[in-house]
């Protein structure tokens, strides 16, 4: 495109910046919401035995994450029977296929109780009964979701 003058800045730069400079400025982050309480991350760690909820791999020291079965944008909190401890992997998979997730128990419809609400741990589904996982249904049943 072929411009007939040169272009002209309308608003006058402050003394000694340039428009680069200015943009450059870093900004304070601010977290959306406040951290998760440590305790209440350790207890979701021992309740899984220190393993994956979803495979069953032992989990890393600080490399797990975890996932809030009923999303928090969905109502979610933050509390023992709504999380869930998961390697990176199996969390990026729950979030990718919600479904799939849903029908194993690791993700929670925004009208159900995540405390209500089974979770699939290897052939068995169990219901998290606070700092536990109790057995709830035979191998042979599935619920329906």
């Amino acid at each position: 495109m072929k411009r007939s003058a040169p272009l002209v800045r309308r608003t006058p730069l402050e003394r000694g910046t340039t428009p680069l400079a200015r943009s450059r400025t870093p900004r304070p982050r601010r977290l959306k919401r406040p951290a998760m309480d440590v305790g209440l991350r350790h207890q979701v760690y021992v309740r899984a035995g220190g393993r994956c909820d979803c495979c069953g791999t032992p989990l890393p020291g600080d490399g797990w994450h975890a996932h809030h079965r009923k999303l928090r944008s969905r109502g979610g909190t933050d509390s023992l029977e709504n999380l869930v401890a998961l390697l990176p992997g199996h969390h990026e998979w729950v979030h990718a296929h919600p479904a799939r997730a849903t029908a194993i128990g690791l993700m929670v419809p925004s009208w159900a109780d995540p405390a209500a609400v089974p979770v699939r741990r290897g052939e068995r589904w169990y219901l998290p009964t606070g700092r536990t996982w109790t057995l709830t249904l035979d191998p042979s049943e599935t619920p329906h979701v």
